[in-house]
């Protein structure tokens, strides 16, 4: 009975949400600090990649932080991992929408696949002055499925697409 999977899967799935809530909120909180916004409003390019080098130590799995102005962005496919494309329209999502936005496994499978979360830096008339970009280290799936206790079954981790869902990381008895 599918009503009974989902009530015995709803327990599992808001750990791992819990999990990863903690990412985000660390994200939120370091995108609302006031020392963030007045570096976004005064501070220089070459500030803000410094910055970005500096911080990216303060979140657990982090591979990188970038600090960037709206519409001030490229694809850069050179440097690791990637400003790809997949991240350029989740910026571009965040530029034109007030919503939260949800975080994505990019290049899943490739040597650079990474998680990405982005948030939004407002000043205090609530006007975007900057958008915070973090990638995250994909192992962070697996830590959270490592941290649950199921006894019997399987798990999966799974990222909806246009084709058929991405398994990112699973955990049990198949």
């Amino acid at each position: 009975n599918i009503s009974e999977i989902n009530e015995q899967a709803r327990p599992f799935a808001n750990e791992i949400a819990n999990y990863f809530d903690a990412f985000s909120s660390q994200l939120t909180e370091y995108a609302n600090n006031n020392s963030t916004k007045s570096l976004f409003q005064s501070g220089t390019d070459e500030q803000l990649i410094q910055e970005a080098e500096n911080v990216s130590a303060q979140f657990t799995s982090a591979l990188k932080v970038r600090l960037l102005k709206p519409g001030q962005y490229q694809a850069d496919t050179v440097s690791n991992p990637p400003l790809s494309f997949g991240s350029i329209a989740m910026l571009n999502t965040v530029e034109r929408s007030t919503g939260p936005v949800a975080a994505e496994a990019l290049l899943f499978g490739a040597d650079n696949q990474h998680i990405v979360l982005v948030e939004r830096v407002k000043d205090q008339g609530d006007q975007l002055i900057g958008i915070v970009h973090l990638s995250l280290s994909v192992s962070i799936f697996q830590q959270a499925l490592d941290s649950l206790i199921l006894e019997n079954g399987y798990l999966e981790i799974q990222q909806l697409s246009m084709g058929a869902p991405l398994v990112l990381g699973s955990t049990g008895d198949r």
